[in-house]
């Protein structure tokens, strides 16, 4: 590993390499992976060429007094200082998901909420949910005589790119790099949401992403991967060096933006069946394809890999659904009514009925 002191200053001139990571001498102090900062060793050190932020351990000690986690490791608060004195403090309340959906100040009173839609069905468990939220609104000054409704909207990595008022104007219109920095950001309102499950704080110029913390001006993690080399052989690497097409929403692996499967036939009698019983046919049918724990190796390791998640039925009112996906009872009823045609034709007795079937055409 090629390692680079930070006694006064330094820069890395290539910092998406995965063997690079830097190593603090004078400021921190390094054992095994982990990089530790102490107070009394800052007071009198700065990092002044950095290019994330300058005199970075003395700008955290002056305006972070402390945070909040639950017991699921999510930051739920944080308390912001100017040398030495509070002058901010807020609240955060996650979703089953992860999702921050609303900021509280000390009195409980929500001041801004996240509004999001599911890319498919809610799974029953946070391990069976694979896919990421989007983000389609957020409703500022909420407990005010005026609330504001601002419209979302994201890329294909459900990132969010641009907010809208009522007229349709732009107030927060970004461009990122492909590691996730700001390239350019336009408007009077801001949004803190950055990369799916990560969230800016502005007094680290680092992105929290609940079991790490991610520098979008290095494109990799601050902290190893706390389940190991799951995503290839850097343990620093975000979303496997793949931002443009896959993301991390928890800061442990990397999720692929598509990770389903098309069902076999025997899911897709399921898929029907359940339709059936809510009087609706069946549009899509598809599998979650999602990484889990498939037992030690040979090694000993934990190894993780892609399993079958839920299966996910999008039924519909049959007049919408596609013609090659009724509903199952339907199906049923016009294929006998296709085998009593051919019959009938069979004998003789050719009886011009109007059918409508599943999947064929005449």
């Amino acid at each position: 590993m090629t390692a680079t002191p930070l006694r006064s200053a330094t820069s890395l001139p290539h910092p998406h390499s995965p063997r690079r990571v830097p190593i603090a001498s004078s400021c921190a102090r390094r054992r095994g992976s982990r990089i530790s900062v102490s107070r009394a060793r800052c007071s009198s050190r700065r990092f002044s060429n950095l290019p994330w932020t300058p005199d970075r351990c003395r700008s955290l000690r002056n305006r972070v007094r402390g945070k909040l986690y639950n017991g699921f490791e999510q930051l739920i608060g944080r308390v912001i200082t100017n040398s030495g004195t509070a002058n901010g403090t807020t609240y955060f309340v996650h979703d089953l998901w992860g999702n921050v959906i609303a900021e509280l100040t000390t009195a409980g009173a929500t001041v801004r909420e996240y509004i999001y839609l599911p890319e498919s069905e809610i799974a029953p468990t946070r391990q069976a949910r694979a896919q990421v939220d989007r983000p389609i609104a957020v409703v500022d000054a909420v407990n005010t005589a005026t609330p504001v409704t601002l419209m979302v909207h994201a890329d294909h990595l459900n990132r969010p790119v641009r907010m809208t008022n009522s007229a349709k104007a732009s107030v927060w219109d970004v461009i990122y790099t492909p590691w996730g920095s700001f390239h350019s950001a336009t408007g009077a309102q801001t949004l803190n949401s950055r990369f799916p499950g990560q969230w800016f704080q502005l007094e680290s110029a680092l992105h929290y992403n609940w079991h790490r913390h991610y520098d979008p001006s290095l494109g990799r993690y601050t902290q190893p991967d706390p389940l190991g080399f799951v995503d290839g052989p850097s343990v620093y690497a975000y979303a496997g060096n793949s931002p443009l097409d896959a993301t991390d929403t928890t800061g442990e692996m990397k999720r692929p933006q598509y990770p389903y499967r098309m069902c076999n036939s025997t899911e897709q009698v399921q898929c029907f069946q359940k339709c059936a019983k809510i009087g609706k046919g069946l549009k899509t049918c598809r599998v979650a394809r999602v990484h889990r724990y498939l037992g030690p190796g040979e090694d000993g390791k934990p190894q993780y890999g892609p399993k079958d998640g839920e299966l996910s039925c999008n039924c519909m009112e049959p007049e919408q659904a596609d013609e090659t996906n009724r509903s199952y009872s339907q199906c049923g009823k016009n294929c006998r009514s296709v085998r009593k045609w051919v019959r009938d034709a069979a004998t003789g007795l050719l009886i011009l009925t109007t059918v409508v079937v599943c999947g064929l055409a005449f």
